[in-house]
């Protein structure tokens, strides 16, 4: 920007004078420290000439920031995004942080625009995890010193940072690659370290010498890294570590004393990987591990003595594994342990009966969704200390095995079998009861303690049902048919004193509105406390939640809900950014997934808000879940956002007008336009693919055959030295192959475009709306980019039958990344689906997926959008897709060249 000294003070000068006349009036005006403008100014000068004395950088610019947002990625460098970057100082920028009026922020912000352009700052093109790191640094620098009006980073012992993130953008995991960290930060300072990557990091293990230049951490974790395994004594040069995450890195294999010199490490997880045998030797010397989660892998069996050296360990978790067998001394020398967690493992899992004798001060045990048969009745006989204990979706034959359980406090048994001799219970203590209604369901005398109760498949009220439920407050009942709701009466409830909260799930929509009428009924029992839903929408009733209502600052309200687990106790969070009476601004801030859906998987892609993207990436026709009348996910009727949205704005309209509680507010969907509700739109992207990937891999064959058969048999030799050029060879088999596959292309193009009788008497066709030329002109590119490619396989086979088989095998394999790709569509960059199209039939299949998406947004693609994408979260177009199938019809024919000569068979001669 500035080539020589005097434009650069020329610059600041300009720059201080706008900023001191503007801030004359707005600070004077204010309630800011009055010296904050005269110390703005002094460090701009100061910088300023610091500047001047710094020479080969291009990075000696003082920037203003009013917020943390993402501008901060725009002001942090220039047009030259890239490897110029890494020349960028830390030590050479100033950042004023103060929470000032939007007229100031916006002014200055608009000083620094008319001075320079500023690209936003994206990871993906920076060339080292220097740069990378630089950039985290900076930000959370601006997050730890949100208070501070003033961030001088001109000094480096300021940059004390405890938490640094690293993304690598490649195989850069070495010492090396981390010496630039003590220029820029003090590493004795740095408590927490979080590694990712793009993907592209895969390594054999980590290796040991990473860790000698962060000696002093507490806390690492690795995500999203193929790493194959951990080898002995990996971590001994971390040896204050006290927390060690390894989350989706496709660990195979831990060597024994992996862990070896790790005494302070309390915390262990290794989710998401491969793991599929645990050494004994494994965990030796962890003797202060707390927590080990080992969710996710592939173990088989847990061996005795597989824990022996955790003797402190509290919380274990090994759920969603593939284990079949627990050895009876598995858990030998976890006398501390606290919390088990075992669910959702293979089916049909024995337990022995000594299999808890080791740890009998366990409190919380998950043994849910692993399809159990438990009929011994002494199971549990060591657990005496037991208070929580989830048996859901198991098969247990009778309810007294459950009876040495003297402390149990919680007890969920919703089995898919109906719970016999439920009146053996003899469970005093219990507070809380999820159950299956059976016959004759009554609870006796040990349940006058019960306070919360939920019954599914409820039938019915028993005589006197709540004669022994005396101190029962929460009653949750899932009835088996709206009739019996109907039945319900006062004399029900007539031994209910002490209920508060009754919730009356219903799953039909329908019956809901059948039951309304009893809604009168039930509040003159239960008053307000009364709810009856239906799909699961969101209720809260006479709950005794912790509150507090204010904070200083966002981010202490929001680790305040994180840290009293935010699913349970906290709603949300309301940050107020600007209260000004024309303009008031706010943040409402839920829960990263919505908890309101126990339908979704934890790995469902609507478990978020999709704040990221404006429009579906698979659209269909007609409206989006058009039977739910809340709108459906993500959720922002269920999930309580319109709740507390409107609660905010009725609030504040109140300040100003009285009236404006007597506003009728009501939530209804948007009226949508007439449609085809064609749902064959999804077969297209998903099954067409595969359908014409399989039409055309006969021809492969039988033409990589034919010509392999030439070449075995010296024909094409033949030909050859009777003056045969060999494009006119190749020119020949094109033509030919060509010829077969026309006629085929022209039939799928009428089959898919000839309108149909449907059973309504409507005429539709497979793809309704797509120009059946513009179809017919990709799947001849298609065809042309197939022929070539079978050419350049041909090459590689002398005889005719392993020539087919070959490229057989070649052509059906080169689809299969397709399988993956597809469902990972969302999330790939433009560059990454360009790239993929350079493989044939990825090409074909990302068209075929472009124009079904297009069938569903209901336009289709033509000549007038086919250079257009999706939406404006997906620019990838259909025009890009054939490009690159006409540039490989060239690049085939260099490979083709190329092969034939060196590779010419045994008749041949290579060249």
């Amino acid at each position: 920007m500035f080539e020589f000294q005097a434009q650069i003070i020329e610059y600041h000068e300009k720059l201080i004078n706008q900023v001191d006349i503007f801030f004359e009036e707005i600070l004077h005006s204010s309630n800011y420290k009055p010296n904050l403008r005269q110390t703005i100014l002094q460090k701009i000068k100061e910088i300023s000439e610091y500047n001047l004395r710094i020479k080969n950088s291009k990075y000696k610019y003082c920037y203003f920031f009013g917020k943390i947002d993402k501008l901060f990625l725009k002001l942090l460098s220039r047009n030259e995004i890239g490897s110029e970057l890494s020349e960028f100082r830390v030590g050479l920028l100033l950042i004023i942080n103060e929470m000032i009026p939007d007229k100031i922020y916006g002014k200055l912000i608009e000083l620094l625009n008319n001075c320079e352009e500023y690209d936003v700052m994206d990871y993906k093109k920076f060339d080292s995890l220097e740069t990378i790191t630089k950039v985290g640094v900076i930000h959370q620098l601006m997050i730890e010193n949100f208070n501070h009006p003033i961030i001088d980073l001109t000094n480096n012992s300021h940059l004390e940072l405890k938490r640094v993130e690293m993304t690598f953008i490649n195989n850069d995991l070495n010492e090396k690659n981390l010496e630039f960290l003590p220029k820029y930060l003090n590493i004795e300072k740095i408590d927490e370290i979080l590694c990712h990557s793009d993907t592209t990091l895969c390594l054999e293990n980590i290796p040991s010498e990473f860790f000698n230049k962060i000696k002093f951490i507490t806390k690492i974790s690795f995500s999203c890294c193929i790493i194959n395994k951990l080898i002995s004594h990996n971590f001994v040069c971390i040896e204050n570590l006290i927390f060690l995450q390894l989350f989706h890195c496709s660990i195979k294999t831990i060597e024994p004393n992996a862990f070896y010199g790790l005494k302070k490490l309390q915390s262990l997880l290794i989710t998401e990987s491969y793991l599929k045998y645990l050494d004994p030797k494994v965990f030796y010397g962890l003797e202060n591990l707390n927590n080990l989660n080992l969710d996710a892998n592939l173990l088989e069996k847990i061996e005795g003595n597989n824990f022996v050296h955790l003797k402190n360990l509290k919380h274990l978790t090994l759920t969603t594994n593939c284990i079949q067998e627990l050895d009876k001394d598995c858990f030998n020398g976890l006398d501390n342990l606290k919390i088990l967690r075992l669910s959702y493992n293979k089916r049909y899992i024995v337990l022995n009966t000594e299999i808890f004798k080791p740890i009998p001060n366990i409190g919380v045990l998950y043994l849910n969704s692993m399809y159990m048969e438990i009929f011994d009745q002494n199971i549990f006989k060591y657990l005496t200390n037991l208070k929580f204990l989830d048996l859901s979706d198991n098969t247990i034959g009778d309810a007294s095995i459950l009876n040495h359980l003297i402390n149990l406090e919680a007890l969920n048994i919703h089995t898919y079998q109906d719970l016999t001799n439920i009146e053996k219970l003899r469970l005093k203590n219990l507070r809380v009861l999820v159950i299956n209604q059976c016959e004759n369901f009554k609870l006796g005398l040990e349940f006058e303690n019960l306070q919360i109760l939920k019954i599914d498949h409820f039938s019915g009220f028993e005589e006197n049902f709540f004669e022994n439920l005396k101190s029962l407050e929460f009653l949750e009942i899932s009835p088996q048919d709206y009739s019996i709701i109907e039945n319900v009466n006062s004399n029900d409830f007539k031994l209910a004193n002490k209920l508060k909260y009754l919730h009356i799930e219903i799953d039909d929509k329908s019956v809901y509105t059948k039951i309304e009428a009893q809604l009168d009924f039930f509040k003159s029992l239960f008053d307000s406390s009364l709810e009856i839903t239906h799909k699961m929408f969101v209720h809260y009733s006479n709950l005794n939640l912790e509150k507090k209502s204010r904070f200083k600052t966002e981010k202490e309200a929001v680790d305040y809900a994180i840290n009293i687990n935010f699913s349970a106790k906290c709603l949300g969070v309301i940050s107020f950014i600007n209260q000004d009476e024309t303009n008031f601004i706010y943040k409402i801030r839920l829960s990263h997934s919505p908890r309101n859906n126990p339908g979704l998987s934890a790995f469902s892609r609507e478990r978020d808000w999709k704040t990221n993207v404006l429009y579906p990436f698979f659209p269909v026709l007609g409206p989006r879940n058009k039977d739910l009348d809340d709108g459906g996910s993500p959720g922002y009727f269920s999930e309580g956002f319109l709740s507390l949205q409107k609660s905010i704005d009725f609030n504040l309209l109140n300040t100003f007008n009285d009236s404006a509680a007597s506003i009728n507010l009501n939530l209804n969907r948007f009226p949508y336009p007439p449609y085809n509700n064609d749902p064959f739109v999804a077969i297209i992207q998903a099954l067409f693919p595969f359908i014409i990937m399989l039409s055309f891999i006969f021809t492969v064959i039988l033409t990589a055959k034919a010509i392999v058969a030439e070449k075995e048999s010296g024909i094409k030799e033949g030909m050859k030295l009777m003056g045969m050029k060999p494009w006119i060879y190749w020119l020949s088999w094109y033509i030919k192959t060509m010829g077969v596959i026309l006629p085929a292309i022209i039939f799928i193009v009428v089959s898919f475009k000839i309108p149909l009788t449907v059973e309504s008497g409507a005429k539709a066709s497979i793809i309704d709306k797509t120009d059946p030329f513009l179809f017919f002109l990709f799947l001849i590119l298609y065809a042309s980019s197939s022929v070539t490619l079978t050419f350049v396989c041909t090459t590689f086979f002398k005889k005719a039958n392993s020539g087919a088989a070959g490229a057989g095998v070649i052509w059906f394999f080169s689809y299969l990344p397709y399988i993956f790709i597809s469902l990972r569509y969302e999330k790939m960059t433009l560059g990454l689906k360009v790239i993929s199209c350079f493989v044939n039939n990825l090409a074909m299949s990302l068209g075929i997926q472009l124009i079904g998406m297009f069938e569903g947004k209901g336009t289709g693609i033509d000549f007038s959008n086919w250079n257009e994408g999706l939406s404006v979260d997906d620019t990838f177009s259909l025009l890009n897709v054939m490009i690159i199938m006409l540039a490989n019809n060239f690049i085939n024919l260099i490979l083709l060249y190329y092969f034939d000569n060196v590779l010419p068979g045994d008749r041949g001669i290579s060249k």
